[in-house]
């Protein structure tokens, strides 16, 4: 990785830059987004990285989009967030590619996310986040990955705004 973009990837992976989504945001707003981070059209891993299969970027944002409304009584999503995690753990033994890498990666930080939001644990995200950017990265051209990484920072602002009741 290098490049401004790369650079700030990196910062916000070690604490000298805040990344979107802190733990401090509302939360369902916060795990709305980490399912954009998968699915979003322009900007999610399904669009930025080729080989992200669709239909399981699908299923990581819904059960993102299930996770503020649950209690650490739910079995039923601990399981979907479990299953989720070894699907990622072994795809990431078959992986061809460092975008890929970085995607499958970005499950496996996202599902201990999910696990600690579900238990009550406070999590930073961070991980996740930055391993999104650095598959979409690692899969497109420096410009373009920085304009995908900049679209996904400004649809988190874009929530952050709306919450606050600024309307573009």
């Amino acid at each position: 990785m290098r490049g401004a973009i790369a650079d700030m990837v990196l910062a916000m992976a070690d604490g000298r830059l805040e990344a979107p989504a802190p733990d401090t945001a509302d939360p369902v707003q916060r795990w709305e987004w980490f399912a954009d981070l998968y699915t979003h059209p322009r900007w999610g891993l399904v669009a930025a990285v080729s080989a992200f299969p669709t239909d399981l970027g699908d299923v990581v944002a819904d059960a993102c989009r299930a996770i503020p409304h649950q209690h650490g009584g739910d079995a039923l999503i601990a399981e979907r967030w479990g299953w989720l995690a070894h699907r990622a753990r072994t795809q990431l033994k078959q992986t061809v590619s460092v975008a890929e890498l970085h995607a499958w990666s970005a499950i496996t930080f996202t599902a201990l996310d999910a696990d600690d939001h579900l238990h009550g644990r406070p999590f930073g995200g961070t991980e996740a986040v930055t391993t999104v950017f650095s598959a979409v990265l690692a899969a497109q051209p420096p410009a373009l990955a920085g304009e995908l990484i900049a679209a996904a920072v400004d649809g988190w602002s874009a929530r952050c705004l709306q919450e606050a009741g600024w309307m573009a």
